[in-house]
């Protein structure tokens, strides 16, 4: 995920990289803080699987950020059909379309 992001690591940056400068300051803080700790959870769970407390945390965070802001968590339902009983942890793909709210 880190090549994706600017190597400036300011609000402004990413604002203008993700084509979300449109938006007002205190919204661009938003995206930017829900990226940082996007990327942590990321980090954290690459290599070490589900049980990362390392990743709670920033979850945790994320999940603040979004109900501070009134932002709806996304449902669970999508995920319960892809076990990590399934395919050696991985699940057995999904359609796209079960991710779209019906």
């Amino acid at each position: 995920m880190r090549m994706y992001l600017p190597e400036e690591d300011s609000v402004g940056t990413y604002a203008s990289e993700f084509g979300f400068d449109h938006l007002s300051l205190d919204k661009q803080r938003v995206i930017y803080e829900m990226i940082d700790a996007l990327y942590e959870v990321s980090q954290g769970n690459l290599y070490i699987g589900f049980k990362n407390e390392n990743t709670l945390e920033p979850l945790r965070e994320m999940i603040k950020i979004m109900n501070e802001n009134k932002i709806n968590i996304p449902p669970i339902h999508p995920f319960k059909k892809s076990r990590i009983t399934e395919a050696g942890g991985w699940g057995f793909a999904i359609q796209y379309k079960e991710f779209i709210d019906k």
